[in-house]
């Protein structure tokens, strides 16, 4: 491996520990709720609306913050450390609902910051032939962040309550700012078209969600995310009412989804470096359409449960080949602003789909049809897919072709 290469690859790492840090962030809450309910007296529509000012305001940061990281690059990534560190203290300590919401929400912010701010400095740093293996790299940090919120806060929840497991949340994210700033991330600087001001951050959304291949990244973002997040969501439920399986599945399903992603990023990258970025991504939502249709008809829990996984493994495989692609896509002064619009589309699909299965349940339509309309989602970025690369070949792209 060049030197370039290995820099490359530390710088990846970096940035992979803060977007281990949005995801351990996100998933905290979850973890410690019962302590939430029996030390601070907290309903369950109270716990869920802690989760939902996370998700709120992690999707309405996501735009705004690629902007931003456009135009002044590391530092606003530092932001997003700061902001999560301080939400994490600040939920250490809140002794009432407001401020328990209003430490979720700097925590979301934070968080969304995350990724569209790391692809400007991935971008900026990172020769553009290295790009996807630094998004398989960087994308594996969500899964690992899941696996430490389910493996290593229960514990400390429950030696020490809320504020041990925010204390050691906050701590996590400084340590991760601290390898950052020892890199160099927080001093990345981008450069701007020459000509001078930048346009208002109206005239370049326009410019970035009039392209027709920045809207097939964000199908391919939010039917990848429907699909892993609302499998995630109902199949412990299916598992329980179908197959007769405890709770504890639900812990067991987590983890392995979480070791699933943490997987899939590292290999969708490679796959694609070795056979291309429309290959990939073809086999990957392939593979999300054909397991979630099988789901339902699997004759038991024993086959059920490596089938959603392999889901899960799927559902991240479409990662690296996908933001990879954006510099191709835009002008370079739209990469932050892109990568948060493509990253706001997959925020929604992960709402509505856990959403809309629940209504086929309602409706009476039982698990076949919640679980069909997951294939469905996953169809959907299989026809865009080379429906994206019939555009691209059609169209102006700002970097060569061959980058996975």
């Amino acid at each position: 491996m060049t030197d370039d290469g290995r820099k490359a690859d530390v710088l990846s790492l970096v940035l992979m520990l803060g977007f281990m840090s949005a995801a351990l962030t996100l998933s905290m809450v979850a973890v410690v709720t019962p302590r939430l309910e029996d030390d601070l007296g907290l309903t369950g529509s109270q716990v869920g609306l802690l989760m939902s000012g996370f998700l709120f305001a992690y999707g309405l940061a996501q735009i705004p913050a690629g902007a931003a990281a456009a135009r002044w690059g590391g530092p606003v990534l530092a932001a997003s450390y700061v902001l999560m560190c301080l939400g994490s203290l600040l939920l250490a300590v809140a002794d009432s609902f407001s401020l328990l919401i209003a430490a979720r929400v700097i925590q979301g912010v934070g968080a969304g910051i995350a990724l569209p701010a790391s692809g400007v400095v991935m971008s900026a740093r990172i020769p553009v032939p290295r790009l996807g293996r630094a998004w398989g790299i960087f994308g594996s940090g969500w899964g690992i962040g899941s696996i430490v919120a389910l493996l290593v806060l229960p514990s400390l929840a429950g030696a020490g309550g809320v504020m041990a497991a925010s204390l050691s949340t906050a701590g996590i994210v400084a340590v991760a700012a601290i390898v950052a700033l020892s890199q160099g991330v927080f001093t990345t600087r981008v450069t701007r078209a020459a000509g001078g001001a930048a346009a208002d951050l109206w005239t370049e959304f326009k410019a970035v969600a009039g392209r027709p291949a920045v809207n097939l990244l964000g199908l391919f973002n939010a039917s990848a995310l429907a699909v892993g997040v609302g499998a995630l969501a109902w199949t412990p439920s299916f598992l329980t009412d179908e197959h007769g399986t405890s709770t504890a599945v639900a812990a067991y399903l987590t983890a392995g989804l979480g070791a699933a992603q943490i997987v899939a990023t590292p290999a969708g990258a490679a796959f694609a470096s070795r056979f291309g970025p429309r290959s990939t991504l073809g086999i990957a939502f392939a593979g999300m359409a054909v397991l979630a249709a099988l789901v339902p008809f699997l004759p038991g829990a024993a086959i059920v449960f490596p089938a959603i996984i392999l889901v899960g493994f799927f559902s991240m495989m479409y990662f690296p080949p996908t933001f990879a692609q954006v510099p191709r896509v835009v002008d370079p002064t739209h990469v932050g602003l892109t990568n948060g619009y493509i990253n706001a589309e997959g925020f929604l699909g992960s709402l509505i789909a856990p959403w809309v299965f629940g209504l086929l349940l309602d409706a009476g339509r039982g698990y076949t049809a919640g679980y069909l309309f997951l294939a469905l989602c996953g169809l959907a970025g299989l026809v865009g897919v080379p429906v994206f690369f019939s555009v691209t070949s059609r169209t102006k792209t700002y970097q060569a072709p061959e980058e996975a």
